[in-house]
């Protein structure tokens, strides 16, 4: 065996050592010790492992300053001088291969120097605190300002529209029967004359466009409206007066009219959906207030879409007027307005038909474009009934005998409606 050149601080070498690490200074390197005979088949003995270096001692802390008063900050103190580090130890020679070695034994770590004292300067006295001022007077309060002058009044506001026509009352109890009067004189002889010959049923249809143009009355019935994209489309059927089982398949025009039901304030109203402009004409002619030129927008009706006959007594019409999403016409005062189309609105479609000959009746259907099955919100004041009880059924008309009811009057007499010859209202609660 050969022994390394150098002793360490750490230890000696042990036989077979292959590597170790210390703190001390490099050993020579060893010879290459000549190779031995294989051995056995077990593996020999692990070396032993060498001892720890011991740890070098640590450095004593200095001692600390008495601390007086703060002031100012000290001076850092210098730092401790650092030991010096160990020789690393020679490193063994190389032993014949088989068993490894044991580990060289650690070098010692050098001492830390002593930390050197802190210093720390003395903290100055805090200044006395000097007494409070005394309050400042009260400033004097300033002049009030003078008062502005009074505003102007405002302009009047426009007046209000007019409140709809209240429910009729009751009717009161009949009264006793009063005493039977005196019988009069007998009149004079007659001429013949009946009542029937100059009014009633029997003789409205013996005369006028009834007896010269073929005018009959029929009874009509809408069945169906719808309104899609705009396009408006009826299904009615027309049968014989008082006789819905025989049809009327000789109807070849008809008028229709559309109106929609809008808030109107606390109620509602009628607005029409198709309008024109009436200009006055030949005002020279006649004893009118306005002049030609004078022009009113109104509610109207049209007549020229296609109207399609199944040949059964049924029919179909389809507006030639599209609805756009607004539609201008007129407030209650006259003026123009603009109303957003709602689907979900009452809608009332109204047809004429006849007047001066042929088929004449009309009709009116309620409906909602959007949910076609509902029941639709209506308004409903004056039935066609409180005006055939004293006119009859047959002499309720106007405009050619084609309007035959207030349901269907009412679709284009709406509110704000004026005729331009007179400047008077055509509202149907007016005329």
């Amino acid at each position: 065996m050969r022994v390394a050149q150098r002793w360490t601080p750490c230890a000696a070498a042990l036989l077979f050592v292959s590597a170790f690490a210390c703190e001390g200074s490099v050993g020579s390197v060893g010879a290459p010790g000549i190779q031995g005979e294989p051995g056995p088949t077990s593996m020999g003995d692990k070396g032993d492992k060498g001892e720890k270096g011991e740890k070098g001692e640590k450095g004593e802390t200095g001692e600390q300053g008495i601390q007086g008063p703060q002031g100012d900050k000290g001076d850092t103190g210098d730092q401790g001088i650092e030991g010096p580090k160990g020789d690393k130890g020679d490193t063994g020679d190389q032993g014949i291969e088989g068993l490894k070695g044991d580990q060289g034994l650690q070098g010692e770590k050098g001492d830390k120097g002593d930390q050197g004292d802190p210093g720390q300067g003395e903290q100055g006295q805090q200044g006395e605190q000097g007494p409070q001022g005394d309050k400042g007077d009260t400033g004097a309060g300033g002049t009030q300002g003078v008062q502005g002058d009074k505003g102007d009044t405002g302009d009047k506001g426009d007046k209000g529209d007019k409140g709809d026509k209240g429910d009729t009352g009751d009717t009161g109890p009949q009264g006793d029967t009063g005493p039977g009067g005196t019988p009069g004189p007998t009149g004079a002889a007659g001429g013949g004359a009946k009542v029937g010959a100059f009014h009633g049923q029997q003789m409205l249809l013996s005369t006028g466009d009834f007896a010269t143009s073929g005018k009959v009355f029929v009874d009509a019935k809408i069945t169906k409206a719808s309104i899609v994209a705009g396009v408006v489309s009826v299904d009615f059927k027309v049968s014989e007066k008082n006789d819905a089982a025989t049809p009327v398949a000789s109807v070849e025009s008809i008028g229709a009219n559309i109106a929609a039901l809008v808030e109107d304030g606390p109620t509602t109203r009628w607005f029409a959906l198709i309008y024109r402009t009436q200009t006055v004409k030949e005002s020279n002619e006649h004893d009118w207030p306005a002049q030609d030129g004078d022009s009113a927008l109104q509610a109207y009706r049209e007549n020229t879409g296609v109207l399609t006959n199944h040949g059964d007594g049924t029919y179909t019409y389809v507006f030639e007027t599209k609805l756009g999403d607004t539609i201008t016409g007129l407030d209650p005062l006259g003026k123009p307005w603009t109303w957003v189309r709602d689907a979900e609105a009452t809608h009332r479609i109204a047809i004429t038909m006849g007047g001066h000959s042929g088929p004449t009746a009309d009709a009116t259907f309620d409906f909602v474009p959007s949910d076609p099955g509902a029941d639709p919100q209506t308004r409903a004041i004056v039935p066609t009934g409180a005006c055939t009880a004293c006119h009859g059924e047959h002499e309720f008309h106007g405009h050619g005998g084609d309007r035959l009811s207030v349901e269907t009057c009412v679709t284009c007499h709406n509110a704000g409606n004026i005729d331009p010859q007179s400047g008077e209202s055509l509202d149907f609660k007016v005329i």
